[in-house]
């Protein structure tokens, strides 16, 4: 039997379900790292995506945006 950890979005209280998301708990888990690395003054390493006007699209496990 495997274990997975799972992300509650959204709780539907009178049908008794739920909504979740492994992708979130992923994107979270990348921000918690991101955070750490930041209060740490760690350097990171992305790769770019995409030149756009204004500065630059990257992927640090999570989209962000570099300002020229």
């Amino acid at each position: 039997m495997s274990k997975a950890k799972i992300s509650r979005i959204v709780d539907d209280k009178e049908g008794g379900s739920f909504l979740l998301s492994i992708r979130r708990l992923e994107e979270r888990k990348v921000w918690d790292e991101l955070k750490a690395k930041a209060e740490n003054n760690e350097t990171i390493t992305v790769t770019v995506q995409n030149a756009v006007r204004g500065g630059l699209v990257v992927d640090a496990g999570v989209r962000g945006f570099i300002h020229e």
